[in-house]
């Protein structure tokens, strides 16, 4: 009996190790892309439900290929492994944080305007500016964002990181660190 126990304790172990990989990114930590458009379905889904707002911030690093092709990708994973930590330091406890992929990061904030998305912004720069003082030597660090709302500017979750994906390119556009909200 306590071998068939001990069978079944890690089978157990097993299975929430291969559902950590399925769903967090190697590097930092974060949910990866899948998980992250299953949160985001779910979180549009919750505020069509309950008529709440739902903030998407696309967020894209300035210049990251610089770092990597000047320092190395050691430096730009550090810089990633960096920006992850920040990220996750400034959501609430009911935000949900992930890296969709290269320097591009994703953060749903449930509950939340664009207005009052950018209290967010606001503390990621100001923890940006400190990170680069702390780490002269990655040079400037900045990041470009576009937030859309659900469900202003979407109600699935194609539609929404279209908005979002829009407000970046048209943040890059404007010089990069720089945050734009969609077009309603």
């Amino acid at each position: 009996l306590s071998f068939a126990a001990a069978i079944a304790l890690k089978n157990s172990e097993l299975v929430e190790q291969l559902h950590s990989a399925a769903t967090t990114d190697e590097l930092t930590g974060l949910y990866n892309r899948r998980a992250l458009e299953e949160r985001l379905a779910a979180e549009i889904s919750r505020s069509l439900r309950h008529q709440l707002h739902t903030s998407v911030l696309l967020l894209d690093l300035d210049r990251f290929k610089v770092v990597n092709d000047t320092m190395g990708h050691a430096a730009g994973d550090r810089l990633l492994i960096q920006i992850a930590r920040i990220l996750r330091q400034q959501c609430r406890a009911l935000d949900v944080v992930g890296r969709l992929g290269g320097d591009e990061f994703l953060v749903i904030l449930p509950m939340t305007k664009p207005a009052e998305a950018q209290v967010f912004v606001a503390r990621v720069q100001n923890s940006l500016r400190e990170f680069e003082k702390a780490n002269p030597d990655l040079g400037p660090c900045t990041l470009s964002m576009g937030i859309a709302e659900s469900p202003r500017h979407g109600t699935t979750v194609s539609s929404v990181l279209a908005a979002a994906d829009n407000a970046l390119y048209k943040a890059k556009r404007a010089g990069r660190n720089a945050v734009e909200v969609a077009d309603s």
